[in-house]
């Protein structure tokens, strides 16, 4: 596992204590991402073009958590914007799981979390025959961080 200090990833090897529970949650819409697999949270993976769209309905700007893991399967460059605004830029290495952990602002009506990548998806080993760009991991606020 590997978390972002600053400007750096290092190796993390604590048990992840949960997010901040005074910050509202907004229900996320997945665009280009296929269906959940396990339990609600748990995995889920990304194809081209991926997004995740929060509609705030509030007159005012909401903080958002922004928290869960991220893995490709192969090496890439992936630039994660809200509305345009750069949020992460990080480099994923094959197999290694890297936590995202930030609040973001979401400004009334529609927030767009867009992935960026150069790289196309893959076809993953084995029978699965969909094409895989990256996975997202115990998503905050879905993934029971109690278990």
């Amino acid at each position: 596992m590997f978390k972002k200090i600053g400007m750096n990833w290092i190796q993390e090897y604590n048990e992840y204590l949960g997010p901040t529970q005074d910050i509202t949650s907004i229900p996320p819409f997945f665009i280009n991402f296929y269906s959940w697999e396990g339990e609600l949270g748990e995995l889920r993976w990304a194809t081209s073009n991926p997004s995740i769209l929060w509609i705030n309905p509030a007159n005012e700007t909401v903080d958002q958590n922004l928290v869960f893991e991220i893995k490709s399967l192969n090496p890439r460059d992936l630039i994660i914007t809200l509305n345009d605004q750069n949020v992460v830029e990080l480099f994923l290495d094959e197999g290694k799981r890297y936590k995202i952990n930030e609040v973001v602002a979401l400004r009334s009506g529609r927030n767009y979390l867009n992935f960026k990548t150069e790289e196309p998806p893959v076809d993953p080993p084995g029978e699965d025959n969909r094409k895989l760009l990256f996975s997202i991991e115990k998503m905050f606020p879905f993934y029971n961080f109690e278990k």
